[in-house]
């Protein structure tokens, strides 16, 4: 696996002693990547209102902050080896200027704290994360108030029961992106599967039930060899798969505390108009686990 070799780090005025600062400075030491620390500020919705000469002393005021504070992060993290670069940005359109500079700095990987809202607001106002997950074109690694600042235990989360996923190569680069990491940082790796059998019994509009326990039976037995499969095809040992029953979100997050993981590496999906209501396993999962994301 080839080593990081660019981060971006979209970094968070107001958690400032975060996770993600401590976690991208341990992955640019342990791959030696350059790091660009970035501060993207959206424009206050009042300022346009006030007189110009003080939206111009407001504005000077908060962006020397932002450019002081990024100064002192730097230096701190110069003086661990690691080559380093700031940024600090002010407009509107926050989403598309992020996705500039990943395509301009071409980085690696995006790094960022995840940002929670209300359900209210998750569904009709779509924050910045599900944007970024969304949209952006490399891994992004969205950080839990929870875990190592250097990850020791890597959940890389599979599906072998889909067919787009096999056929596509999905499973194949999220386990890439696992062992990257892993690799990187000396971390535990897992493979997981949650198999979801809530269907197997369905109920038709008479009231009677149709018994699907054989089908799925052999199911489970086609998704199992696969799944082992795929793990000897990665060199993944067997004592670290694990093929559970439940719902990937409800399996993930058990799983993910049990383990007591730092990371868990998944796919996203992309999507737009009114399935961005429904969110992915992905998306709600941010919400559910405090260990960190990486998104594929």
């Amino acid at each position: 696996m080839h080593p990081y070799q660019r981060l971006l780090l979209v970094a968070n005025p107001v958690m400032r002693h975060g996770l993600a600062i401590k976690r991208a400075a341990q992955l640019a030491l342990a791959s030696g990547a350059s790091l660009h620390l970035a501060v993207f500020e959206k424009v206050p919705d009042m300022l346009p209102f006030l007189e110009k000469e003080i939206q111009d002393s407001a504005n000077s005021c908060h962006l020397d902050a932002l450019n002081d504070w990024l100064r002192d992060e730097a230096q701190l993290l110069r003086s661990q080896g690691i080559t380093v670069t700031t940024e600090v940005t002010w407009n509107d359109a926050l989403v598309q200027t992020i996705l500039d500079q990943v395509e301009h700095s071409q980085a690696d990987m995006l790094i960022k704290d995840t940002q929670h809202e209300n359900v209210l607001k998750r569904t009709f106002i779509t924050p910045l994360d599900w944007h970024l997950l969304r949209q952006c074109p490399v891994p992004v690694h969205l950080i839990g108030p929870a875990g190592h600042a250097r990850p020791e235990v890597i959940i890389a989360a599979v599906d072998a029961a889909s067919p787009d996923a096999l056929r596509n190569g999905l499973n194949a680069r999220i386990i890439g992106q696992a062992q990257r990491l892993a690799e990187q940082t000396d971390a535990q790796l897992h493979l997981i599967h949650a198999l979801d059998l809530s269907s197997v019994y369905f109920a038709d509009a008479t009231g009677s039930t149709l018994n699907w326990a054989d089908l799925w039976a052999h199911v489970q037995v086609e998704v199992e060899k696969t799944f082992y499969m795929m793990a000897e095809q990665h060199r993944i040992s067997r004592d670290l798969c694990h093929l559970q029953v439940g719902s990937p979100l409800q399996v993930l997050a058990e799983m993910a505390e049990r383990l007591r993981a730092d990371v868990v590496v998944m796919g996203r999906v992309h999507r737009s108009g009114m399935n961005k209501l429904v969110g992915s396993t992905t998306e709600h999962l941010l919400y559910r686990s405090p260990c960190g994301i990486l998104a594929v």
